[in-house]
């Protein structure tokens, strides 16, 4: 995922949250626009990236089957238990 599409992906999110009024000005509305979600949500992605590898590869973990990660056609072809 590209930097321009996550920062307009994160504006997306702050601006749903922001019209169904659950999120006003403030400082959780800052840290929403300008960190990662992975950062802000550790425990909902994993890590499908090499260590040294740039950017790092995230995809979410899909809570309807716990260990598992849903698969994604970018980075793998089926679901994968971590």
């Amino acid at each position: 995922m590209s930097a321009d599409y996550a920062a307009s992906a994160r504006a997306t999110m702050v601006a749903q949250l922001e019209a169904a009024g659950n999120l006003g000005p403030g400082p959780v509305r800052e840290a929403l626009l300008a960190l990662p979600r992975e950062v802000l949500m550790p425990q909902a992605y994993v890590r499908l990236s090499t260590l040294d590898e740039r950017p790092p590869r995230w995809d979410l973990l899909d809570w309807s089957q716990p260990g598992t990660v849903r698969s994604c056609s970018r980075c793998c072809t089926a679901a994968r238990a971590y």
